[in-house]
């Protein structure tokens, strides 16, 4: 039986339509989220040890829990983090920690170690082209931040001469291109 709170808060049509259910159960977005997310983990056998657990394999979404809400669904506890991100694919438990208060899915704005500048082409000999930022150059496969929006996406720089865009591929394995007078950083 749906209760008056109930119904105010999912509506008279809503609330109908439950009631001619056999069953159902109202949750939070969090809890919902969470119960679904735990659904799609996968389990392969093992010889040496219980089953193999895979965490869903999700391209374009990431999901961040709080400890406590991760141990409650997977069973594994993580004290010394803020929130965890499980790693999407076969892996057993596999997840990064994230500490402070920090947006987890934005690399932190300030780091003194690099250089920020516009990404721009130059000349460093006879017919040798190079990128450089600031006065330091690029060679291929250094790390590198893009800026985008409000944050940075790290990556690795790759020049491809043929091409009129820089590529850039993420650290999660994403190719990006970029103009050049793009802001970007790098290490001294």
């Amino acid at each position: 039986m749906i209760n008056r709170e109930d119904i105010e808060q999912i509506g008279i049509r809503r609330s109908k339509l439950f009631s001619s259910l056999p069953r159902f159960i109202l949750m939070s977005n969090d809890n919902f989220l969470t119960y679904m997310w735990e659904e799609l983990i996968t389990y392969l056998p093992s010889d040496q040890r219980a089953d193999y657990r895979c965490n869903p394999k999700l391209k374009e979404v990431r999901m961040l829990f709080k400890p406590k809400r991760y141990s409650q669904y997977t069973g594994v506890y993580i004290s010394d983090a803020d929130w965890i991100e499980p790693i999407s694919g076969p892996r057993d438990h596999d997840y990064h920690k994230w500490l402070g208060e920090n947006d987890p899915l934005i690399p932190e704005d300030n780091k003194p170690d690099m250089i920020e500048g516009l990404i721009i082409l130059g000349n460093i000999g006879k017919g040798n082209i190079r990128h450089f930022v600031g006065d330091k150059p690029l060679y291929a496969g250094c790390y590198i931040e893009v800026r985008f929006g409000e944050g940075w996406i790290s990556g690795r720089y790759e020049y491809l001469s043929k091409e009129p865009q820089i590529r850039i591929v993420s650290t999660r394995g994403d190719v990006i291109f970029i103009e050049e007078h793009h802001l970007v950083r790098m290490y001294h």
